[in-house]
């Protein structure tokens, strides 16, 4: 994850985005009793990093695998949607593909291909 991780964010930084890509372990904080750490993140209010990730995410990416399936796909998907994730990535690596659910599109103009994510 942390090619594509260091990809977002020189697309960034090339389009004079605000904002930085952080890779897991990252505490993103919605409420004191939830917590969770996405596999990658992208935050572009500075305001809302401290010692951890406070509030709304622009950008988050997880990786699905068998044993997080149904937590990933029905409960976090949920909370996500209930605390304003902007665009939301599920990465299913035995399956070789990827499911996004887009609010708002956040990194205009960052694009990968499916077969690029599995190759790097």
């Amino acid at each position: 994850m942390g090619v594509k991780a260091k990809l977002m964010q020189g697309h960034i930084t090339a389009s004079q985005l605000q904002g930085e890509v952080f890779i897991a372990p990252v505490d993103v904080l919605f409420s004191q009793e939830l917590v969770f750490q996405p596999d990658i993140v992208y935050v572009s209010e500075p305001s809302k990093v401290k010692d951890k990730i406070y509030g709304s995410l622009d950008l988050l990416v997880e990786v699905v695998s068998p044993s997080t399936f149904k937590l990933d796909l029905t409960d976090k998907m949920k909370l996500y949607e209930r605390h304003g994730v902007k665009e939301y990535w599920f990465v299913f690596p035995l399956e070789k593909t990827i499911m996004v659910k887009v609010k708002s599109k956040v990194l205009e103009g960052f694009e990968l291909e499916v077969e690029e994510v599995f190759s790097l």
